[in-house]
């Protein structure tokens, strides 16, 4: 989405000064419906099942595989206190299946 703007702000004659604001503020408010699959956007949503089994496959995991927030650490080279503040935020238990770090699959 960043890349279009750019790209349209460069074949675009001159704006305002408020315009870019204005962009950005439209970008902003159309991402839950780029999320949700809307705006002629044919991507599946984030968390689709296919995509969150495919990225636990990729990480030698199973989409019920338990995961500790030391596999996070490790797998993405995290710090302990960014992970434990994902898992917080996400309400998460101490060990989640690989696909509860999706989410809910429903929401995105």
């Amino acid at each position: 989405l960043a890349e279009l703007l750019r790209k349209a702000a460069a074949a675009a004659p001159p704006l305002p000064e408020m315009a870019p604001m204005a962009l950005a503020l439209l970008a902003a408010a159309s991402l839950p419906a780029l999320a949700a699959g809307r705006l002629g956007d044919t991507r599946p949503p984030l968390c689709a099942e296919a995509l969150v089994r495919e990225t636990c496959a990729l990480l030698d995991l199973a989409a019920g595989d338990a995961v500790t927030p030391s596999v996070v650490q490790e797998l993405f080279s995290a710090t302990e206190a960014s992970v434990e503040a994902f898992w917080r935020a996400a309400g998460l238990s101490a060990a989640a299946s690989c696909a509860d770090l999706c989410g809910d699959n429903t929401a995105l």
